[in-house]
């Protein structure tokens, strides 16, 4: 969610010029050890602060430069092995730290305004078709019976983190109006409102990341249920209900064939259906035995099912899915809830992601 990312090995000796670019733009300041490839690919503009004779930080910029449009990276003029290895780095915008940043900032405006002409729901689309091409991957692959595929959920997981840090969450769902496919349509959707949800509690990457990637499998059980049933435009008899809550319990036998898989991914596949209360299913556990990303993505999913449209019913407006919310009680965390309802604001297109016939 930030243009710049600003990345220093030392915030004493980058200080000012930080703290000038923080005043002037939305900016993140990381040490270099706490970027991951999400965060490079979301900012406009990368800017390093680094000591240039550290060859792991050459490195690091390397790997910028290949993911990165812009890239500045300061320097010390009066150093000759590090002005050598700034020339050296070629593509980024050298910057010589004793030189006065007016210019800097003044070319950076430029670049955001450029960058934010360019989030369009055109563009915003392609990523949707990205991120649905790897989850539906994932689905083929748990309907032959292979073990997930962790490459697919990664690209999956990482267009959706990098695409809401680019483009506004309105345009993103608002893009997801025309996906055809109703499960692939929900699981991105479900992804998207955790992934905003977490970002805007503040939350640690590691569980943002966690969440999306839950979020893109909780209902991969699915695949075991008969489509006739799932896209049935009525409402599911008693046996075809029971039949459907099998899916957490298949999606963590799914997911169980991949040894590999975060063991917390896991989990949001089994549980995402439990209720605080106790009267969630499969195993009706109660508010001791769930864990926090549990109860974000029990919400998320409830919210994002409630303002599809669906073939037996229309959507719910933002104001209508609240109070449905509102209504379940202490099935809920309350607190998370209460943060739901003043962060996640109705927007234009938001609480309208509707079904468009395949055509």
């Amino acid at each position: 969610m930030h243009d710049i990312l600003f990345i220093s090995d030392s915030i004493p000796r980058s200080i000012d010029r930080a703290s000038l670019i923080s005043r002037a733009f939305n900016t993140q300041i990381l040490p270099p050890k706490n970027v991951n490839a999400c965060q490079l690919k979301a900012a406009s503009i990368v800017v390093y602060d680094l000591v240039l004779d550290v060859e792991t930080n050459v490195v690091h910029i390397r790997d910028a430069l290949e993911q990165c449009q812009t890239v500045v990276v300061f320097f010390s003029s009066g150093n000759k092995l590090e002005k050598k290895q700034a020339e050296a780095l070629k593509g980024a915008r050298l910057v010589d730290r004793t030189h006065p940043l007016n210019i800097l900032l003044s070319e950076m405006n430029t670049i955001l305004r450029r960058t934010k002409r360019k989030t369009t729901l055109q563009d915003a689309m392609q990523l949707v078709d990205e991120a649905a091409a790897s989850f539906e991957d994932i689905c083929l692959s748990t309907v032959l019976g292979a073990p997930l595929p962790l490459d697919k959920l990664e690209n999956a997981t990482d267009t959706v983190s990098g695409t809401l840090a680019k483009y506004s969450l309105t345009n993103f769902l608002g893009s997801l109006q025309g996906y055809h496919s109703h499960t692939t349509r929900h699981t991105l959707l479900v992804a998207t409102v955790a992934a905003e949800f977490c970002t805007r509690l503040n939350l640690s990457d590691d569980i943002r990341e966690l969440l999306i990637s839950g979020a893109i499998v909780h209902d991969i059980g699915k695949t075991q249920i008969p489509l006739a049933i799932l896209d049935k435009p009525a409402k599911l008899s008693d046996s075809e209900m029971e039949l459907v809550r099998t899916h957490p319990r298949h999606g963590y036998r799914i997911l169980q064939k991949n040894p590999k898989l975060d063991d917390r991914i896991k989990i949001l596949a089994l549980e995402h259906h439990e209720y605080l209360d106790g009267s969630g299913y499969p195993d009706g556990k109660v508010e001791k035995d769930l864990c926090l990303e549990v109860r974000i993505l029990t919400i998320c999913d409830i919210y994002s099912a409630l303002i599809e449209k669906r073939s037996y019913k229309p959507p719910l407006s933002h104001n209508e899915a609240i109070r449905i919310l509102d209504s379940m009680g202490g099935k809920l965390d309350q607190r998370l809830l209460a943060e739901f309802k003043k962060i996640m604001r109705p927007a234009p297109g938001f609480a309208t992601v509707r079904a468009k016939a395949a055509g």
